[in-house]
């Protein structure tokens, strides 16, 4: 009688919600390969080479954040990383956006990333920092030793919640023993206009994008080990200001928002200065 109970439950839910049986495999499949979606990102040639073209083209909105945050990033190593003898781990360094302009700032740099290709653009951009393919929760010991620093762009937000954890709780071993920082961003603030325009994409064109919140990203550190020491905004306007004329009067804001804190819990992308406790 199970078998019998078993067979029509299978019945009654495929003739009444037809997508009933199709939505959860699909939910099933997340569940058990979601570790992996990240891992599959940028492994594409093609793909490496449109990031770099297009998302950091020389005028676009992602181009020009990072501008703004550069002084910021290297004002945070003055004030927290050892000036000698400073160890630094760029975690998912990409294509070395990042770690080729903290390289200079330590005495000794590691760059690592799960894809092959964009760590091949990273080890043309970059000149001193040791770059390695692979990934840290499966070979813990990819990049062994204890760090002054670990900076992590571009990724949070990027990956899944089950993933954030994982990654923060193995990092934040490297960190604990010397005292260090995470220099970490996460560039979709819910609390911004990009909250609007993502709205109008789903909305419209049935896009999905991710975004945390304030108050997620602070529960997201406590809960993996860190404390919040501070904390900064980039970015007022929509990136879509970015791509019109009135670019110009877009990084006018950008540039005068990003100076007043006032403006930072409205700001797109934030960055953290993080301990472990």
């Amino acid at each position: 009688w199970v078998v019998r109970i078993i067979k029509w439950k299978f019945l009654l839910s495929s003739v009444l919600v037809p997508n009933v049986i199709e939505n959860t495999l699909d939910d099933l499949k997340e569940g058990i390969l979601k570790e992996d979606v990240y891992a599959a990102r940028f492994q594409n040639r093609e793909d490496v080479l449109h990031y770099e073209s297009v998302e950091y083209a020389p005028d676009s909105y992602a181009s020009y954040i990072w501008s703004l945050q550069q002084p910021k990033v290297a004002e945070l190593f003055k004030k927290y990383v050892p000036a000698t003898d400073a160890r630094l781990l760029d975690f998912a360094c990409g294509t070395g956006r990042v770690l080729s302009f903290v390289e200079n700032l330590v005495a000794h740099s590691d760059g690592l990333d799960i894809s092959p290709e964009m760590a091949e653009v990273a080890k043309q951009k970059c000149t001193k920092a040791n770059i390695t393919v692979g990934n840290i929760l499966t070979e813990p010991d990819i990049v062994p030793g204890d760090y002054d620093v670990v900076t992590m762009f571009r990724f949070l937000l990027n990956t899944e919640q089950e993933m954030r954890y994982q990654v923060l709780r193995e990092v934040r071993k490297r960190l604990v023993h010397k005292k260090g920082v995470l220099i970490a961003n996460i560039h979709g603030n819910t609390i911004s206009t990009r909250n609007a325009a993502l709205a109008y994409r789903r909305l419209v064109h049935g896009e999905s994008h991710s975004q945390l919140s304030r108050s997620q990203i602070f529960k997201m550190f406590e809960d993996t080990g860190y404390e919040v020491v501070e904390e900064y905004g980039f970015g007022l306007l929509p990136p879509l200001f970015y791509r019109t004329f009135l670019i110009g009067l877009a990084k006018s804001v950008d540039s005068w928002a990003s100076k007043l804190p006032l403006m930072t819990p409205v700001s797109i992308d934030l960055l953290y200065v993080c301990r472990p406790v």
